[in-house]
């Protein structure tokens, strides 16, 4: 480039330093005297502040305030001018700022400039050719590697044939603004850092709040059977801790907080009542796996003995065998069969027995009793007593 003439003329100690630079088209910012005086047109703070070495920049001297120095942009790249003994004694000078730089012992050092006075305001110059008109075009940009959940592309140039338009070779700078990326979330149906599973919902496996489904873990996860889920494997009055089950005699699971002292899986065995309950001789349930009858004592000659067993049957002096059929009480689990206030026989909620009865015409009362061995309704019919005969007790139950 060429310089513009001026003489510089510096003291700095011993050394003293003497400069004048003339017209002449050596290296960018370097007189053509050979006296390696630079002009500085740009300033920065630091290296990595320097803009792109472009075309439109080669030749620029640029200063550098941290670390000191200066840098010159050649071939599209900066590099650095090192204080070297063979530029000793050389200068360069901001017309901007008024700094001036002197290359002394290996080091670019400061030198104070005293402010001349003002000049005179010189002519205007020629009025300068029309520049270019700047352009930015905006266009979706889809899902992709600039932005992962898409956004917009913004491109930026000049209008160099004029056209009002942004065409592709008339771009130079391209910038993307991005959608935001959702944060990730259980139920999204990735599995994310600190997620056990994720199904986007429950599954067999996975849990709402994506955990693992397991038995125990207290949630209840309905797509994998669970009815209850207590967590500390204990059972409650409620569930059954093991299966996650709500809890019911006759589940086969004996469950000491819902009250079972036994379960037999809901039928009388040898050990255990229906209802769940250590079976004994006079509880009033009739346990068919090992009693005859039951009727809430243990007290003989009432028609049921103190060991729960039926006085024998068949042909006497005193009766006839007949086979009487009661029609179902509902609520029924026991029937006790009286004749003139006497308990004749305890039978099960199957409803047909074989007794013997006093041949004759009499009144037969069948009484139904709960689950806890209470009567709660009575039918009562009279009949003919016959020996082999079929005796149908029908009617409407009186409640009591």
């Amino acid at each position: 480039m060429k310089s513009r003439g001026w003489l510089i003329s510096v003291g700095l100690g011993a050394l003293g330093v003497a400069c004048s630079a003339g017209a002449g088209n050596d290296s960018p910012g370097q007189s053509a005297s050979g006296e390696s005086v630079y002009a500085i047109t740009l300033s920065v703070t630091s290296a990595s502040s320097l803009p792109k070495c472009t075309s439109a920049l080669a030749g620029t001297i640029a200063d550098v305030a941290t670390p000191p120095g200066l840098w010159s942009c050649q071939a599209g790249h900066w590099f650095e001018l090192p204080c070297t003994t063979l530029l000793a004694g050389a200068v360069a000078y901001s017309s901007s700022s008024h700094a001036l730089w002197a290359c002394v012992s290996s080091t670019w050092a400061a030198v104070p400039v005293p402010s001349g006075a003002t000049g005179a305001q010189g002519p205007a110059g020629p009025t300068g050719a029309t520049g270019l008109e700047s352009l930015l075009r905006v266009t979706p940009e889809p899902n992709g590697a600039h932005c992962p959940t898409g956004g917009e592309r913004i491109d930026t140039g000049l209008d160099k044939d004029s056209s009002g338009q942004l065409d592709p070779n008339e771009v130079q700078q391209t910038a993307y603004v991005c959608n935001a990326v959702p944060p990730p979330r259980c139920g999204d149906g990735t599995v994310d850092v600190g997620e056990q599973c994720d199904a986007a919902g429950e599954s067999a496996d996975c849990n709402l709040d994506c955990t693992l489904a397991v038995c125990g873990d207290g949630k209840v996860n309905g797509s994998a059977g669970e009815q209850c889920d207590v967590a500390g494997h204990q059972d409650t009055p409620t569930c059954v801790a093991a299966t996650c089950k709500v809890s019911r005699c006759g589940d086969g699971h004996v469950n000491s907080p819902a009250g079972e002292q036994c379960d037999g899986g809901g039928v009388d065995s040898t050990n255990c009542d229906s209802d769940c309950t250590t079976p004994a001789c006079g509880d009033g349930h009739l346990n068919v796996a090992r009693e005859q009858c039951d009727d809430g004592n243990n007290v003989n000659g009432d028609g049921c003995s103190a060991t729960c067993q039926l006085p024998s049957t068949g042909t006497s002096p005193t009766g006839v065998l007949v086979t009487l059929i009661i029609e179902p009480e509902s609520d029924a689990e026991s029937y006790s069969v009286q004749m003139d206030g006497q308990v004749l026989q305890m039978v099960s909620a199957s409803g047909t027995i074989d007794l013997t009865l006093p041949a004759g015409h009499d009144a037969i009362t069948v009484v139904a009793n709960d689950a806890s061995g209470h009567p709660f309704a009575r039918l009562t019919q009279t009949v003919d007593v016959n020996d082999g005969a079929v005796i149908v007790l029908t009617g409407a139950w009186t409640f009591i």
